[in-house]
């Protein structure tokens, strides 16, 4: 396979392998694959990694066999660059020929599927209809009292596993019971990279309680903003879990009373908003894809809600701090997260984003994009939102890591 001219790495996610892995002791990262082009997990060196984040579809093998030189001060032959990259492109880590065949196929194969299959049922709930009803009943009850309004128009929700989120789940579900509209846009968490902004799919949700239909019409609407292409990235939908909570509640808390569609879309990072501080909306294709969305909400009025699926901070070491998430390290965060809520009560995008960066987004706030979208949709519209839960979860009691999450109804 000739070796690629500029060569771009993926949308690959990477973490630290355990120290066993690779049998000598040594450092090696894992990379795992989104899309699920290559089957499990691929273990690569630091060294390999390094030369991945290069890869960024702007520099030659020349250029990056200099750079790699530069940096470890060793010579650095541009021949075993290039025999490296070759080896990464057949492995379907950089884009290419080899990548653009595997999609298609892959693509191809998701679309002919009758819908989109649950990727955590049997995990974080259960896969029998019967037993996953009384699961889902029973977060419904966990949520205890609530100040719910009586006509709810749009929810932040947790995407927490059910297991350990479960009376926050069941809070945002009674909020949603609460909505008069038949079309739900949810707005997920993209947890891995995408190549565009915002990731649609056009394939229905199927749940242990029942399939929730898509309305094709209004995805391929929205698909044709924001810069155009936003289906190339569908594949992302396969494993992701933040839209299919969604899906799974609205199947149980509709089933036999009407008949409701949604909108599924992926939304990626804003990690360099957050760094840079600059507004979400200079990117032209973010700003785009708001505005068509705010358009749906005013076509369709009360007929449509808007669904963020989102957590809050991610601490300790399993998250990449230094220590354990202390009982007083824990009401910082929590404390900090109130900060957040109250802006998103208030409907102040702007606010939102302006205290994650002030922060640096130190507490990794995984639903800071899908957030802000929701507010975008709402801004202006006389809208305010009840914070009904605020939980947190220690979802690796070993390094006492933090997930923190919370349930609020916009009426």
């Amino acid at each position: 396979m000739p070796t690629p001219s500029r060569p771009r790495v993926r949308p690959l996610e990477a973490f630290p392998a355990p120290a066993e892995a690779g049998g000598d002791g040594a450092p090696r990262f894992v990379l795992r694959d989104p899309e699920g082009l290559f089957d499990g997990l691929l273990l690569v060196t630091p060294a390999v990694l390094d030369l991945l984040r290069r890869c960024d579809g702007t520099h030659t093998p020349a250029a990056i066999a200099d750079a790699l030189a530069s940096a470890t001060g060793a010579r650095v032959p541009r021949g075993d660059v290039e025999a490296l990259l070759d080896e990464l492109a057949t492995a379907l880590v950089l884009e290419g020929p080899a990548v653009e065949a595997a999609r298609a196929a892959a693509l191809a194969a998701y679309r002919a599927a009758p819908a989109r299959a649950p990727a955590c049922a049997g995990a974080s709930y259960p896969d029998e209809p019967a037993a996953c009803r009384r699961f889902l009943d029973d977060a419904l009850e966990a949520a205890g009292d609530l100040d719910l309004p009586d006509r709810v128009r749009a929810v932040l929700a947790p995407h927490i596993d059910l297991r350990g989120g479960g009376p926050c789940h069941g809070a945002a579900a009674r909020a949603l019971a609460r909505c008069a509209a038949d079309t739900f846009v949810v707005l997920g968490t993209a947890h891995a990279p995408l190549r565009r902004p915002f990731a649609l799919t056009t394939r229905d949700f199927a749940t242990p309680v029942g399939t929730v239909r898509t309305d094709r019409d209004l995805v391929a609407r929205l698909a044709a903003r924001g810069g155009g292409g936003l289906l190339d990235d569908e594949l992302a939908h396969r494993e992701e879990h933040s839209v299919e909570f969604q899906a799974l509640w609205l199947a149980h808390l509709f089933a036999g009373r009407r008949d409701v569609t949604i909108v599924p879309v992926l939304v990626g990072s804003l990690h360099a908003r957050l760094a840079d501080g600059r507004p979400a909306r200079d990117d032209a294709r973010v700003a785009d894809f708001v505005d068509a969305l705010t358009a749906l909400v005013d076509d369709r009025g009360d007929r449509v809600a808007v669904v963020a699926s989102v957590d809050l901070a991610h601490v300790g070491p399993k998250y990449g701090d230094d220590a354990p998430v202390t009982p007083a390290r824990l009401a910082e965060v929590l404390a900090a997260d109130r900060v957040l809520l109250e802006h998103a009560a208030a409907v102040a995008p702007d606010a939102w984003l302006r205290a994650l960066h002030a922060e640096r987004d130190a507490r990794n706030v995984c639903g800071a994009a899908p957030t802000w979208a929701l507010l975008e949709a709402l801004r202006g519209r006389g809208l305010a939102g009840t914070v009904l839960r605020h939980d947190a979860w220690e979802i690796d009691p070993a390094t006492a890591s933090h997930v923190s999450f919370a349930a609020v109804a916009y009426a």
